[in-house]
């Protein structure tokens, strides 16, 4: 029996559709399901997914516990209303933080929206600056650091512009056009952290330079000007591959000599922190970034700003006289195109709510991803730090090892010492991302991929390849047939190959917890990692390195990563195994199958297959696998 893409109608009535339809709404092009993967653009599905997920770096599918409470969000979100509701989700966060009752919590679509709520102040701020000085425009600098290994949009959104072709309202966009009507003069400058031989920079290095633009910005001179009214300095608390950037000292002594016209950022986004570290960046006077869907493993994305009572203060009176420039230009503007009033604080920016209209779409998108993430973030903080500490070293030692025993030309670790930096941005003492360095194999020989070609793999690992062995007349490998979620490929540098990641993350952690709690004759945390699920890491290791081994022979050509009929029939019945029990009720897929090949056909389908398996043919659920490999060999 053939099947092709006239079968595949299943998820348009499964019942986890209004949940994962929602889980999309709200968001940018990144979020967007791909029907012929039924992932998003990371590679990354929008329901539960049987797999091993060690992307959080980058994003993750939901778990089953935080997907079931789905249902029960968006009940909430109708009973309550979305303003109560975002209260209700900002006291749990406070609570988990350590943040007083008078840091603002304003949530938006992801954590690179979060950008344009630190535009707006800065831009507050120069424009003030500008009319005491009776000037009429004034001008922000913004210095991203730790560039490439940053989100992808973070300098667009930096300078106040759109960084993607389909922004949350749903509405299309012109990427690199500024949010702005007036187009403000806001300049971003990027810095490394790399050398272009992908080899990380001396930290003094990168602290000078970005002292020189501060510097030359600003004025030089005490109480000079050098161009630009305000200049906002990023300091990444854990990028891409684990790093934190630039040195608080330095910041610091940048605050000292400048005053209010600097504008120190901290991007938590990663959120691989030590407790209490938000808490003190917030009190210390740094607009801070964060979101829910890195480390904690929420569903992509959802991103917050935090302010201190100050910077609350200070941002609400820019906005709220009439007339103020800044209350001009946000008027004049598409931020309602990103931020909806009910995702800010009325009490603390009742001036910015005003100004906002209401989108439903991207206030129940952002709150439900939101509401999903906590789930992960309140049970990962219930657990001890030092039980947190421990399994996270382990985990990151025993991949290394792994990677060390499994001793592939084709695979070995980035072997890089954790910054100085880190400790000030309190990011954890041991690197939770393990960036592995990957050679391809073509004609016999190993040799650096390129970042299409590790894309390509990354894709091929977040694919079940049990029919593609199939059509190749191979026999399946254990490890072939697991979906692998990890994070994307990042470029080190002009002259340098790129690197795949793996990550763990909370949701990681507290089945780890969970799990050692329960075994008792585990002598320690070490060794429950090393026989953690038949061992994880060492089936996705394996897989990859397969991958990599056999590129050229059987996996470069574009159609090998392109799920085929007979898998994407298998992801559409998994739509109604709602616990990932890897069974269908026989009700539901003679349902299924009646609008595919009528009555009569699908009945006796049913059940010659049901004799196949020796199962009773009053049985009332099936394997779905079994029964697509069936359909798939024709019977």
């Amino acid at each position: 029996l053939f099947i092709d893409d006239a079968c595949i109608h299943s998820s348009q009535t499964a019942p986890k559709m209004s949940v994962s339809s929602c889980l999309v709404e709200g968001g940018d092009d990144r979020l967007v399901v791909v029907q012929s993967l039924r992932m998003n653009k990371y590679n990354v599905p929008n329901v539960p997914t049987a797999g091993i997920c060690r992307g959080s770096c980058t994003s993750s599918a939901p778990s089953i516990e935080a997907f079931a409470i789905g249902e029960g969000v968006l009940k909430r979100v109708r009973e309550v209303g979305a303003p109560h509701f975002a209260d209700e989700l900002r006291q749990r966060l406070r609570r988990m933080w350590g943040l007083d009752e008078s840091t603002s919590l304003t949530f938006f679509p992801s954590g690179t929206d979060v950008e344009f709520l630190f535009v707006l102040l800065a831009l507050g701020r120069a424009l003030e600056l500008c009319n005491e000085a009776g000037q009429r425009r004034g001008r922000v600098l913004s210095v991203v650091t730790c560039a490439g290994e940053v989100g992808s949009g973070t300098a667009k959104a930096a300078a106040g512009q759109h960084f993607s072709s389909m922004v949350p309202s749903g509405a299309q966009a012109s990427p690199g056009t500024s949010i702005f009507e007036s187009n403000p003069d806001v300049v971003v400058v990027e810095v490394k952290l790399r050398d272009s031989g992908g080899q990380l920079r001396p930290e003094e290095a990168v602290d000078a330079e970005i002292e020189a633009l501060v510097m030359e910005a600003l004025g030089k001179e005490a109480g000079g000007h050098g161009g630009y009214d305000v200049c906002c300095v990023h300091l990444v608390a854990g990028c891409k591959t684990g790093h934190a950037s630039p040195s608080l000292h330095m910041i610091e002594r940048l605050r000292a000599r400048f005053g209010s016209r600097l504008l120190p950022l901290f991007d938590g986004c990663q959120a691989r922190l030590r407790d209490g570290i938000l808490h003190d960046y917030v009190q210390c006077g740094f607009g801070v970034m964060v979101t829910g869907s890195k480390f904690y493993g929420g569903p992509p994305f959802s991103g917050a700003a935090l302010m201190n009572a100050d910077l609350t203060s200070e941002l609400n009176a820019y906005l709220a006289r009439p007339g103020a420039p800044l209350r001009e230009l946000v008027l004049r503007s598409e931020l309602q195109q990103y931020l909806s009033g009910s995702l800010v604080e009325a009490e603390c920016l009742p001036a910015l709510c005003e100004l906002l209209d209401e989108n439903r779409s991207i206030v129940r998108g952002t709150l439900l991803r939101w509401a999903m993430a906590l789930v992960h973030i309140e049970e990962y903080h219930d657990i001890p730090a030092t039980a947190r500490d421990a399994i996270i070293g382990a985990w990151a030692a025993h991949v290394q090892s792994l990677v060390q025993n499994i001793g592939s030309p084709s695979l070995k670790l980035l072997c890089e010492q954790v910054s100085s930096c880190s400790n000030p941005a309190g990011v954890f003492g041991v690197n939770s991302i393990v960036s592995l360095c990957c050679r391809v194999k073509i004609d016999g020989r190993y040799r650096d991929p390129t970042i299409d070609e590790l894309r390509h793999v990354h894709r091929l690992m977040a694919l079940d390849l049990s029919d593609r062995c199939h059509l190749h007349g191979r026999e399946v490998s254990a490890h072939e047939a697991r979906r692998c979620f990890i994070a994307q490929p990042v470029a080190l540098g002009r002259d340098s190959a790129p690197v795949l990641r793996v990550a763990i993350g909370a949701h990681q952690v507290c089945k780890l917890y969970e799990r050692h709690a329960k075994l008792e004759q585990c002598r320690d945390v070490g060794e429950l990692i090393g026989n953690w699920q038949d061992t994880e890491d060492e089936a996705l290791l394996r897989k990859l390195v397969s991958l990599l081994e056999h590129f050229g022979e059987r996996w470069s050509a574009a159609e090998e990563a392109e799920p085929s009929a007979a898998d994407l029939l298998k992801y559409d019945f998994h739509l109604w195994d709602q616990r990932l029990t890897w069974t269908i009720s026989v009700e539901v897929l003679q349902r299924l199958l009646r609008g595919m090949m009528g009555e009569e056909q699908c009945d006796k389908l049913i059940q010659c297959f049901l004799r196949t398996q020796n199962v009773d043919a009053n049985a009332l659920q099936v394997e779905y696998e079994p029964f697509v490999e069936y359909l798939t060999k024709g019977m």
